[in-house]
């Protein structure tokens, strides 16, 4: 709709004075001036409208210009100037790009005009290829627009011929029906004894090949670009005063003076306005009808704006920190409990508990697990902990975060999910106050891990349970993956008819030859060359399969893991009452330990249980700020208008707002019809 609304388009050759012509309806000097060279590089849309000031402001910047100030009048030049620049685009000379300008003032007539890049008939040096079709190009599109008037600037000092702005402007509006033709520079005309037949002729509209609704000849400036509004409206008041070409009859009254110009134009802009008004304003109702019934078939409620949904946004947001704060200081103790196990527990089973325990000597098993955890707790246990503990606060906030929702519906979440991901991520950078009582953290921790004495058989029977039920978690994971490894058994494959691929049939056949390494004793951890050379040949000559080295090994080490979890699991369960046995009774535990590993999971489940409890008082101490930093953080996003668009966006919001400024458009429009059908009213009764 903005394409077709009413405005005034000046087009021109290059120095014909266009812009000066603008300046004089507009009544201020404000555009930047060169001489000779092109000063005009992209469209600049004026609307002027009448007020008590006389002030302008961009469209686009909330700087208001003072042009009662000659030092605000030269800002403003210098500001459009450097708009021109950073709109043309390297190795360019112009833009289509629209700078956008409002200019108020006592008396100032209500239109828009446009201002564009002087017509010229050749690309000089310095401009680039194809300017002058660029030019040409962008004055039609505007001059298209057939709401739009055409003030037609010609320099009345040139010879006519020389001129192209005319075949322009005819080949745009060939019945002259919106075009106001304006011949400039008659003072350097008579100067320069141009004759007065030949003006009478162009006023005529006999001498070019184009129509128009009037002509009319104006002095627009002196010639050195630095006198005032007021000095020009004298210097042309003079002019026609004493003007030998008026004097001859070229020129009527009617047809002379900026005055009678500017009184034409806005009489003729506003005749348009009244005539396309009530078009626009039915286009307007039939897109506003579109746009609700579009949102009535895609949405429930009513349309929102972007501020009421990030209000409800917020609301949601501090309702799931209320729910967040609600976690118990137990509750806390209890979760960062298992989340520090899973974290360290890969690293404790495989590195320290099998390492230590895979030659099935209780001696060496107690002096390496010492050694080992020791080391283990100097070095990364702490950062480990304080790492998951971190992170374990962060998810669960972000938890908390992210499922809250503001109806059963969950129609509104996705519009949230910005939001909510913005403060999550923040708090996630807030992470190093935890930091503080690593030092403390580590001396606590060691100090429970160097303990080897447990005083009480509850402790002893907790430590076998807590023991049994870590190992068999463990073992169900390791489980899935034995299957997936060999691949279905022969029940599976007889049941359920399923096989194994080629590489699963050759572990299962190296399987089968090492069952016997299994079936009685403590098994080995490697096996031997010559053990491996027999199972090799055993395979090929039974099976007829192929198998490497690398495959046997791995396949032995699968199996190793697999016995050792087993004999552990069964080894806790024996040790449940093994607290008042004599050492021979020990000797029976069946992974050979003599129950030391159950010391070992009692030292590991103490240093856990002291590590969260210490852990969670920093985390309700944070917790404690959490909330005031949400509420400043969400405080900061109310007052940023861009901040809400990044956050709160999708159809849902962009659709509302449309219909909001739509409906909004529309209430103008209709006061503003209802006005002119007043003013029209009145002036009848006149």
């Amino acid at each position: 709709m903005a394409d077709t609304l009413p405005r005034v388009v000046v087009v021109g050759d290059q120095s014909s004075g266009k812009t000066s012509v603008l300046e004089m309806l507009a009544q201020t000097r404000m555009f930047p001036r060169g001489a000779g060279e092109m000063m005009t590089r992209t469209p600049v849309q004026v609307t002027l409208y009448e007020g008590p000031s006389r002030v302008a402001c961009f469209a686009d910047s909330d700087r208001i210009f003072n042009l009662t100030s000659e030092e605000e009048l030269t800002e403003l030049r210098r500001e459009i100037y450097n708009r021109m620049q950073r709109a043309v685009k390297e190795e360019e000379t112009v833009s289509a790009a629209t700078i956008s300008l409002y200019v108020q003032g006592p008396g100032l007539p209500r239109m828009v005009l446009v201002d564009l890049p002087g017509i010229i008939n050749h690309v000089t040096t310095g401009m680039a290829e194809g300017t002058k079709e660029t030019i040409w190009d962008m004055s039609r599109r505007q001059m298209a627009n057939p709401n739009a008037i055409i003030l037609c600037i010609q320099d009345g000092s040139v010879d006519a011929e020389r001129s192209s702005v005319s075949d322009l402007v005819s080949s745009v509006d060939p019945t002259g029906s919106r075009t106001v033709f304006v011949l400039t520079k008659l003072d350097v005309a008579e100067a320069n004894n141009i004759g007065s037949q030949r003006i009478k002729s162009v006023m005529e509209g006999k001498l070019f090949r184009m129509n128009a609704l009037g002509y009319f000849a104006v002095i627009a400036g002196k010639g050195n670009g630095q006198e005032s509004i007021e000095e020009i409206r004298q210097y042309e008041e003079e002019y026609f005063r004493n003007s030998r070409l008026f004097r001859e009859g070229a020129l009527s009254p009617h047809q002379t003076s900026l005055t009678n110009l500017s009184r034409a134009v806005s009489r003729e802009f506003w005749r348009l306005v009244k005539e396309t008004v009530a078009d626009h304003f039915e286009q307007l109702k039939a897109d506003l009808t579109k746009k609700e019934t579009e949102w009535r078939n895609s949405f429930k409620g009513r349309p929102m704006s972007r501020d009421e949904l990030f209000q409800l946004g917020k609301h949601v947001i501090l309702e799931s920190i209320d729910k967040f704060n609600s976690i118990g200081a137990k509750s806390w103790e209890n979760i960062l409990y298992e989340r520090i196990w899973c974290d360290i527990s890969g690293h404790l089973i495989d590195n320290i508990y099998m390492q230590a325990a895979k030659h099935f000597c209780p001696n060496e098993f107690r002096t390496r697990v010492d050694v080992e955890l020791l080391d283990w707790a100097r070095r990364s246990l702490t950062s480990s902990c304080i790492a998951a503990s971190r992170d374990m606060f962060i998810r669960e906030f972000e938890n908390f975060i992210m499922n809250t929702s503001v109806d059963s519906s969950n129609d509104l979440e996705p519009l949230f999910k910005g939001m909510k991901e913005k403060i999550v991520a923040n708090r996630r950078q807030q992470g190093a106050w935890l930091t503080a009582v690593s030092d403390n953290l580590r001396v606590i921790q060691l100090t429970a891990l160097a303990d080897d004495e447990i005083c009480d058989e509850a402790d002893w029977r907790n430590s076998c349970v807590f023991m049994e039920h870590r190992l068999t978690e463990r073992k169900k994971v390791l489980d899935e993956q034995y299957r997936k490894y060999f691949g279905p058994e022969f029940w599976e494959q007889l049941f359920y008819w399923r096989s194994r691929d080629e590489l699963q049939a050759r572990r299962a056949a190296i399987r089968h030859e090492l069952r016997d390494y299994f079936a009685t004793g403590q098994p080995v951890e490697e096996l031997s060359s010559d053990d491996i050379i027999g199972i090799r040949s055993n395979i090929t000559r039974a099976r007829s399969l192929e198998v490497d080295d690398e495959m046997i090994k791995e396949v032995y080490r699968v199996l190793f893991t697999n016995y050792f979890f087993k004999s552990s699991i069964a080894a806790s369960r024996f040790c449940k009452n093994a607290y008042h046995f004599h050492d021979a009774e020990l000797a029976y535990a069946p992974n050979k330990l003599e129950c030391q590993d159950i010391i070992m999971f009692w030292r590991i489940q103490e240093m856990l249980k002291i590590t969260s409890k210490t852990l969670r008082q920093q985390i309700l101490m944070q917790k404690a700020h959490l909330e005031q930093e949400v509420k400043d953080e969400l405080e900061t996003y109310t007052l940023s208008d861009s901040v809400k668009k990044e956050l709160i966006r999708g159809k849902r919001v962009e659709l509302a707002e449309e219909i909001e400024i739509a409906r909004v458009i529309k209430n103008k429009l209709e006061n503003f019809i209802f006005q002119l059908k007043t003013q029209s009213s009145n002036l009848k009764e006149l």
